[in-house]
């Protein structure tokens, strides 16, 4: 139990490496939800044909053909397809070796004549071989040839290690330029927008101080034009005054006189004396401002009331409320007593009055159109501003309804700029990775809405997204057949630290795995094969013809150049193209050491980002000089599903049945069949 304790943390910690991004699962997995998989080990045993029976003993063929193979045989070092510059042409070689062999003759006492004057004799080509040659086949030795693969491997290797170097300096630098750029843009958005707010502000503070200005300016002008009103307001009111109270002097002198004239003239008559009672008038009634033309009409009718003329009332186009010209009004009232003296008494006054009214230009509201779009929110968080205007069609005019606002402000975007991230459901569980010895199965949660500011989100693999579980604890059985339906693209180190011998192996390993599947286009796997050192080779696309596969490994050259991971990569994602859409990917690679020149890590992890979101990528190591650690960073997750270790080259083909159960997910069993069926083969 502590050991798997022990293996899940790990797991985590290594899983935690990239759980600072933020981007979605297919950086980290082949999402391969889609396919309807069956992640088991099959009941029964595997019935073999005798097609594949007679496959079998081509493979086997094969492989004895294969370790009869010499090194000249092996090896594919023709000058024309070696990179610029790799190696030494044979016939410099050959050129090189002559004079060093005539230097060598010469008389070491000479002082002139060459280059070994006056110093010891040069060595013979052959001083440099070992004498055990059985001991010299585990290493390097330039003796006779400077073109050894493994040196040149070594050399390359480390070119690569500088060429990491200095895209890792490169990569800090352009990553240091973009983050200066990305501050200095910020800085200068935000120098604009304060800059635009101050000119804003000064745009503000102009406008109100001249609006200040002027209506200052119109205050001191109606104050002293109302003080000069008032004053002349004040001198009419007092001459007015005078004057009604003299009128109603002369009126009640006038009523007196004339009552002691009459009451004289009566006396002297020796008649009675005579009260006078002039008339006397109500208050004026003032009726509405009616239209001129309306007006005429009725006062040839002799009327002067319109709802005496008209039944129901008066309708508004009978009545006059602006224009130039003014409609009519009447003003009537009635007697309120008749004079008692006909004679002596005072008549009534005119009981009607008619006047202009309502003489002035007729008022003109305000009239608006439609608003506008809101502009944008001049933040996108912690609260802006949102505006919109609409225009004035029509001002006011001699009194008329003024205008509503014609802008508006609204908030906008008022959650906070340090907002968290907002999650999708959980996921679907995906099939378990192996179908024994423990695989795993996994459910995800991705992002719905990106964490904003200093807002926090949840890792890839935290556990608020990242559950799995293991499945299928089971041990493998010891010798099985893969039924899964699966494009598998296999890509072969050959490479001059693989080692003719180690790149042996490899051809006897790949044959043992081609004896242990079942291809088929319709319900099987597909197979393509690629190489890979300084150049990479496709071998074969994906196909289900084994006999060619067979013929194509088991004529496989060795290059015996450097190790150009990055490059194969890419190449697989672009065999995929030959693959099947109903059917998911494996691109597995064996490798037995780090990449190098041209390719390096960061090469090669970049050809591992392209490669990953279409296909499951899995990396098998062929030394203890390639740990698991360092190939883990490129395979998809889960990582430690996707990452065997083999110790040495010369064990692959040991290594059949536990790649098989690697990297196939649907197996049974095939021994068992063997044993009872040699003697008497399934028709197929």
């Amino acid at each position: 139990r502590s050991d798997e304790v022990g293996s899940e943390e790990a797991m985590e910690a290594q899983e935690d490496e990239l759980a600072h991004r933020a981007n979605d699962f297919r950086d980290y997995f082949f999402d391969d939800v889609k396919f309807d998989k069956e992640t088991a080990i099959v009941d029964g045993v595997y019935q073999q044909s005798a097609a594949d029976m007679d496959l079998s003993k081509q493979i086997a063929e094969a492989r004895v053909f294969i370790q009869r193979k010499t090194s000249e045989e092996m090896r594919d070092y023709r000058d024309e397809d070696a990179p610029p510059n790799a190696w030494i042409p044979q016939k410099d070689l050959d050129a090189a070796a002559r004079e060093l062999s005539l230097l060598s003759r010469e008389d070491p006492t000479s002082k002139e004549g060459g280059l070994t004057a006056g110093g010891p004799p040069l060595p013979a080509q052959e001083q440099g071989m070992p004498k055990d040659k059985e001991a010299a086949k585990f290493f390097c030795t330039v003796s006779k040839n400077p073109n050894c693969p493994r040196f040149r491997d070594k050399l390359e290797q480390i070119v690569g290690e500088l060429q990491a170097e200095k895209t890792h300096t490169e990569h800090l630098l352009e990553t240091t330029k973009a983050e200066c750029k990305a501050t200095l843009a910020e800085l200068d958005s935000q120098i604009s927008e304060m800059d635009e707010k101050q000119n804003e502000g000064a745009r503000i503070e102009s406008e109100a101080s001249a609006v200040k200005s002027d209506a200052t300016g119109a205050i001191t002008a109606i104050e002293g034009e109302g003080r000069k009103i008032l004053r002349e307001w004040d001198a009419i009111h007092q001459d007015c005054i005078k004057t009604i109270k003299q009128l109603r002097n002369n009126v009640c002198g006038t009523k007196k006189l004339k009552q002691e004239v009459i009451t004289i003239e009566s006396k002297q008559s020796g008649g009675e004396r005579l009260e006078i009672n002039d008339c006397s008038v109500s208050e004026w009634k003032p009726g509405e401002c009616l239209n001129a033309e309306f007006a005429a009409f009725m006062s040839q009718k002799g009327v002067y009331e319109p709802g005496k003329f008209v039944e129901g009332g008066v309708s508004p186009m009978m009545l006059h409320t602006c224009g130039l010209g003014g409609g009519t009004q009447f003003f009537l009232r009635e007697p309120v007593s008749p004079p008692k003296t006909k004679d002596f008494g005072a008549d009534c006054p005119p009981l009607r009055l008619k006047t202009v009214c309502n003489d002035f230009e007729c008022p003109v509201d305000c009239q608006l159109g439609d608003w506008e779009g809101w502009s944008s929110c001049s933040k996108s968080c912690d609260g802006g501003m949102k505006r919109r205007v609409r225009p004035v069609q029509v001002y006011p005019q001699y009194g008329g309804e003024e205008c509503d606002p014609t802008k508006q402000e609204e908030t906008c975007d008022a959650l906070a700029c340090d907002r968290p991230c907002v999650l999708n459901d959980w996921g679907p569980w995906r099939d378990c990775t192996r179908a024994c010895e423990k695989g795993i199965t996994w459910r995800s949660r991705s992002i719905s809405k990106p964490a904003t500011g200093a807002g926090k989100c949840p890792r890839t693999f935290s556990k608020a997204r990242y559950h799995r579980e293991y499945c299928n604890d089971n041990p493998c059985p010891s010798d099985v057949v893969c039924l899964a339906k699966l494009d598998l693209i296999i890509g072969l180190d050959a490479s001059g630290s693989m080692t003719e011998d180690g790149w042996k192996a490899q051809s006897a390993a790949l044959l043992g795995i081609l004896d242990r599947v079942k291809l088929s286009a319709k319900d099987g796997l597909q197979i393509g094969l690629a190489k890979f050192a300084w150049d990479v080779t496709p071998v074969a696309q994906l196909t289900d013809d084994k006999a060619a596969l067979i013929k194509k490994v088991k004529d496989l050259p060795y290059d015996g150049w450097t190790t150009n991971l990055g490059g194969l990569f890419r190449m697989m994602k672009g065999m995929l193209q030959f693959g099947r859409r109903d059917a998911p990917s494996v691109c597995m690679t064996w490798t037995d050491g780090r990449p190098s020149y041209p390719s390096d890590e960061y090469d090669a992890a970049a050809g591992a980002d392209e490669l990953r979101p279409v296909c499951r990528l899995m990396i098998v190591t062929m030394r203890p000089a390639v740990p698991k650690e360092s190939v883990m960073p490129w395979v998809s997750h889960p990582k430690d599903q996707n990452v065997m270790a083999v110790d040495d080259p010369l064990v692959m083909a040991d290594k059949v049945n536990d790649i098989t159960t690697f990297y196939c997910a649907k197996i049974q069993r095939h021994a068992d069949y063997i044993a009872t069926t040699t003697a008497e083969p399934t028709k197929s």
